[in-house]
């Protein structure tokens, strides 16, 4: 299973994308920042439309988000309100990556996350479009990205929508996942395992009542 997802969005190419994906047959997870809703509102609707699936990754993308259970909260729930009024009806979102990855959080404020009911997940595979050794070079792109997922069973790669190399190699590495076996899917808050070498926490509230049935 391959689960691929974008972060820092929603963009300017977000549209664009849409479109490869669907000539491509494959859904994706789009964990994005809140401010850009605003700035795209025609990208969140049509990638609704369309299937996807949408998550938090903040309001500002700021490190505010990592401090404390408060920001926590006022970030998501912000998130949560501009995700509605871009919609024009009520879209409660319960998964989340933290920007720049869980490392860079708080035990306390992961636990709150899990707590309130929120599936926040990192990945454990990367084409590393943000990183100058890499982002000039769509080859070494898909190399990176089929090197770090290596034989694993579950895949979660992290990508970014805005990065026009990514988009370029993104068919290939789509071939290269089908000529192994592998299927696709968006990730949701209802994901009741584990994934071998990604950091994330389930919803504690899921995991008590799975744990009383």
């Amino acid at each position: 299973m391959v689960y691929v997802t974008f972060d820092d969005g929603p963009a300017e190419s977000t549209i664009e994308l849409l479109d490869l994906l669907e000539e491509l047959d494959v859904p994706a997870t789009f964990f994005w920042v809140g401010a850009q809703m605003l700035k795209y509102p025609d990208a969140v609707r049509a990638t609704h439309k369309r299937g996807h699936a949408i998550a938090c990754h903040s309001f500002y993308h700021q490190t505010s988000l990592l401090k404390s259970k408060e920001n926590f909260r006022r970030e998501t729930e912000r998130f949560n309100r501009v995700l509605g009024e871009v919609l024009g009806y009520p879209l409660e979102v319960r998964m989340i990556r933290f920007p720049y990855g869980s490392s860079t959080t708080t035990p306390e404020v992961r636990r709150y996350a899990r707590e309130s009911g929120y599936l926040w997940i990192d990945w454990n595979a990367n084409n590393f479009d943000t990183h100058p050794d890499y982002s000039r070079n769509t080859q070494a792109m898909l190399a990176a990205a089929m090197r770090t997922s290596g034989d694993r069973d579950e895949i979660v790669m992290l990508m970014h929508e805005d990065k026009r190399r990514t988009r370029e190699m993104l068919p290939a590495l789509i071939q290269h996942y089908r000529d192994n076996g592998y299927v696709f899917d968006i990730l949701t808050p209802d994901l009741d395992h584990y994934i071998p070498g990604v950091s994330m926490g389930l919803p504690i509230q899921r995991e008590i009542r799975k744990d009383e049935e």
